[in-house]
């Protein structure tokens, strides 16, 4: 077992998507044009992406 834990481990991990997410949005504007209802729904899975990977690293401690 590692020393932080897997669950501690793991979350971590998977901020590589929330980073290629976060590029897509605003670097790359990928959106750009979009209606208010999906800048709403982009801004609710980045929370949400967020939250998610607290509780998995939070359940591990």
């Amino acid at each position: 077992m590692p020393i932080a834990g897997y669950a501690i481990s793991y979350g971590p991990g998977q901020e590589a998507t929330l980073i290629a997410a976060l590029w897509g949005v605003f670097i790359w504007k990928e959106f750009k044009g979009a209606s208010q209802k999906t800048n709403i729904l982009l801004f609710f899975m980045f929370v949400l992406f967020i939250l998610g990977l607290g509780f998995i690293i939070y359940a591990g401690l």
